[in-house]
């Protein structure tokens, strides 16, 4: 196996999808080729099968589509339909003519309801495809730069954090050997303790980075919250505020939402009473992986700044 030509393959996925630049069905065939590379040739015929899929997804997307979705903007759906979860019930009569009316005119010989039923079906099918392959090509990025050379890896990493983590935020030698505690024992329990102080350290670490504030900033159109609570705006913040490069930053910002949302639903899992949110040494190990790299980058940036 290819390792390198593996790695470099997951890396371009994941800037693919992050910056929208290739339609999916042919991020379909890139995720194949990835897992080909690992001798996985079970998920290489999932990612295959997705994209014949795909294809005829983003087809009806890009014709009918497209008519639909102006349609939706010009009629009022509340008074057709009640939706939840993307799904479509209570017609109106009445109201539905207007929908026949419309999609007469667009020359659309197709039953309304059974296409606008699609386009909400086709959109959820797509964005699970997307997020199934992204999660694959990020796990596989992070395993294979590990094995790399793991020990050389995490003795840079353990330096960085090591050195410069105290002077970030004081309590993070009981953090980390709460986190070595837990993880090496037998209780499921213990394993999620574990994953819940990688969330306490991002949480520290974005305090003693990027303090809280209670007033929002407005950037691309968008209200950005960076209170207590929103440590991970407030680390992408700061990683956007120390550049080391365009790519750099993309990645590590794209990585530490995608952790920090995990991290987030295991948090609030373990707060309505779910005692083994984790189920696996391996899942518990792979989440403290991606947080103790972050925490590197991190660092490492920080250090630019002459810290």
């Amino acid at each position: 196996m290819n390792n390198l030509e593996a790695q470099q393959l997951a890396h371009g996925i994941l800037l693919d999808i992050e910056e929208n630049s290739k339609d999916l069905h042919l991020l379909c065939l890139q995720a194949s080729r990835l897992a080909l590379l690992l001798n996985n040739t079970t998920k290489s015929k999932e990612f295959s099968a997705d994209t014949k899929n795909c294809s005829k997804m983003e087809a009806f997307l890009a014709s009918y589509g497209l008519i639909i979705n102006d349609l939706i903007k010009t009629i009022n759906l509340e008074d057709i339909y009640e939706i939840e979860s993307n799904n479509l019930s209570g017609i109106n009569q009445r109201e539905m003519k207007k929908v026949l009316a419309s999609f007469s005119s667009n020359s659309i010989q197709k039953d309304p309801i059974e296409e606008i039923e699609k386009f909400y079906l086709y959109k959820q099918q797509l964005n699970d495809i997307k997020s199934n392959i992204y999660e694959y090509a990020l796990d596989t990025h992070y395993q294979l730069v590990i094995s790399e050379n793991v020990k050389d890896i995490f003795t840079e990493y353990e330096y960085v954090i090591n050195e410069k983590l105290p002077s970030v935020m004081s309590d993070s030698r009981e953090k980390l050997d709460s986190i070595s505690k837990n993880l090496n024992s037998q209780n499921p329990q213990d394993w999620s303790n574990a994953v819940h102080t990688c969330r306490k350290l991002l949480q520290s670490l974005s305090d003693g980075l990027y303090p809280p504030s209670e007033k929002p900033i407005h950037q691309d159109g968008k209200e950005i919250h960076l209170g207590k609570s929103n440590y991970i705006n407030r680390l992408i913040k700061f990683i956007e505020n120390n550049q080391m490069s365009k790519n750099y930053n993309a990645i590590v910002g794209s990585h530490l939402k995608y952790i920090g949302e995990r991290l987030e639903a295991v948090y609030k899992s373990a707060n309505k009473g779910s005692h083994e949110t984790i189920t696996s040494i391996e899942e518990a190990k792979r989440y403290i992986i991606y947080t103790y790299l972050l925490v590197g980058d991190i660092l490492q940036l920080n250090n630019k700044k002459g810290n």
